[in-house]
């Protein structure tokens, strides 16, 4: 009951809001009084603010708001799309479409904020949920277009840590999938950092075996920038 004030109240602070569900991943019919990507963050990072479903809907409207010109609206969308589609509380006829229009709105903030760190970790996750919802061949196919994004996003901010996480898990999964060892650690910074994991998977030789520190170096350097209380795993 409380969680339901608390985000009836944040909501009605921006506006009027009209949620209308959509089964098929579209915008809902939801007015806002202004685009705040403060809100966004905010509701993002505590979900008593606002629940997934309904952040979706407010970053839709405030991206409607200007007819999404506004791209730091955008690949906030791009995120709320795709926390929505993965929530477990989300329904699975609607995921495949959320997480398109996730990539669609990613892609469209890339292109126009080529410096925002942000931007790209997030278009990288986004395109790796996606493709790997596709198939496999989806997966190899989108997997060095994924790290291109998350290398981006770590030179454009050496310390985002969740970025240098995500490039780690990144080069230890082609290891795996190559079938020459290795493992991906689990999604903490704290796991991430554990002996077997960076120490002592195999490297094996050739092209391949590159990949072993340099997914070290990365996890390293995830785990030497992590905030005290916030994983290299919390986006």
């Amino acid at each position: 009951m409380r969680r339901a004030l608390a985000s009836a109240a944040s909501v009605a602070a921006l506006g009027a809001f009209s949620p209308a569900g959509r089964s098929d991943g579209a915008p809902p019919s939801v007015a806002v009084r202004r685009p705040d990507a403060a809100f966004l963050d905010r509701a993002h990072d505590d979900v008593s603010v606002l629940s997934r479903r309904a952040l979706y809907e407010a970053a839709c409207a405030m991206s409607a708001w200007d007819s999404g010109a506004n791209h730091e609206i955008g690949w906030r969308l791009a995120r709320a799309a795709h926390q929505l589609a993965t929530s477990p509380a989300t329904p699975a006829a609607e995921k495949r479409a959320l997480l398109e229009r996730a990539h669609r709105a990613a892609s469209e903030a890339k292109a126009r904020l080529r410096t925002n760190p942000a931007v790209f970790r997030w278009s990288g996750i986004i395109l790796s949920d996606l493709s790997s919802l596709q198939g496999t061949k989806s997966s190899i196919e989108a997997a060095f277009a994924v790290r291109d994004d998350w290398r981006e996003a770590v030179t454009l901010d050496p310390d985002d840590a969740s970025a240098h996480h995500l490039l780690g898990r990144w080069a230890f999964r082609i290891v795996r999938e190559r079938g020459r060892g290795g493992c991906v650690p689990n999604a903490t910074c704290a796991h991430a950092s554990v002996p077997h994991a960076l120490h002592l998977t195999p490297r094996p030789a050739g092209a391949a075996g590159l990949l072993v520190p340099l997914a070290r170096l990365h996890l390293y350097r995830g785990a030497a920038r992590v905030q005290p209380g916030r994983g290299a795993g919390t986006l």
